[in-house]
Parts: structure tokens; C-alpha cells; sequence
């Protein structure tokens, strides 16, 4: 989602959510963000960079200050929050209510440690 300006923090110039459909909270919740915040971080840390010459030849000597850098800020990964989202989207339930497995996907079968109980069917490609 691009987010309006009104959500914003004081740093960021532009910033896009990623959100995942929690079932248990019947909404949408944030699993990642990335905000582009272009030289006010850089201004407080004193990041600058030395611009290339024309043609991508070596610098070359900068008269006066040298251009602040742009910086990103981002959370790559929620994880308790993709975890839940995951988990709540793929539980399949029995005709009482109570969980009868967990579909995920194959893609994270190399990242699962233990299977005891037989509760998760990885499904679709990879």
C-alpha cells in the first residue's frame, strides 16, 4: 500500500506497506514497510557521497560541500505477524471447530524444524 501522507512519520517522504489478511483480527495487519526518507536521516548522521565525474570517471575534486546521501528505512519482516498470518489463513477446520491441519507453503518446508504430529500439509510448487 502507498501510504498517505497523514500516516507518515517525520522522516519519511513516501512509504509503502505490505499487509497480510489476519483472519483472527478480521483485518488487515502490517507485515513490512519500507520508507523512503531521502536525505533527512543522511542530514542527522552527517552521510554524504563523493557524485561520479561524466563519463564514470574517477571523482573529481568537489568544490564546497559534498551532496548528502538518500536513505532507506525499512522493516524487511514482522515476524510474529507473518507467522500468525500464515497460520490463521491456513488452518482447515474439522465440522467441531477444532484445527485439523495447516496448510503452508512448500517454499518453507526447508525453514520448518519438526513435523511430530502430522498438523502441517505443505502445498503448492518448489
Amino acid at each position: 500500500m502507498n501510504m498517505p501522507a497523514e500516516d507518515l512519520g517525520a522522516s519519511a517522504y513516501c512509504k509503502y506497506d505490505m499487509e497480510a489478511w489476519m483472519p483472527g483480527r478480521e483485518t488487515w495487519g502490517e507485515v513490512s514497510s519500507l520508507s523512503n526518507c531521502t536525505d533527512y536521516q543522511a542530514r542527522r548522521l552527517h552521510i554524504r557521497y563523493r557524485p561520479l565525474s561524466p563519463k564514470g570517471s574517477p571523482p573529481s575534486e568537489t568544490v564546497g560541500l559534498l551532496p548528502y546521501a538518500h536513505t532507506l528505512n525499512g522493516t524487511a519482516a514482522a515476524i510474529p505477524r507473518l507467522i500468525i498470518a500464515l497460520l490463521e489463513n491456513g488452518a482447515v477446520f474439522d465440522e467441531n471447530g477444532r484445527v485439523e491441519y495447516v496448510r503452508l507453503p512448500k517454499a518453507l518446508k526447508p525453514f520448518w524444524i519438526g513435523n511430530k504430529r502430522d498438523v502441517i500439509r505443505w502445498e503448492g510448487g518448489v
